[in-house]
């Protein structure tokens, strides 16, 4: 059978990896998906990670998500900001 042009193009709206999310939908109401902020932004791993708790944490980790947030803010300023610190 032949399928239809605009049935493809939903099934490929469908496959689209930033449609879906794997273990969840906390994402899925945003308009924007933390990693395509992320991307857009260059962000680094402890960046991206600082959005995607603040972007969740009502929805899934709550206070573990906050704490999280945190820590990988001391994280970015330790590792980026604290290295005159660590030379001496």
């Amino acid at each position: 059978m032949f399928i239809k042009y605009r049935d493809k193009v939903k099934q490929k709206r469908e496959t689209n990896a930033t449609k879906k999310q794997v273990g969840g939908s906390h994402y899925k109401k945003y308009a924007v998906q933390p990693i395509e902020y992320a991307q857009k932004n260059r962000l680094n791993a402890l960046e991206f990670n600082i959005i995607k708790y603040a972007t969740r944490h009502q929805d899934k980790g709550g206070i573990q998500d906050i704490e999280k947030i945190i820590h990988c803010a001391e994280l970015i300023k330790e590792l980026e900001y604290d290295k005159d610190k660590r030379k001496k």
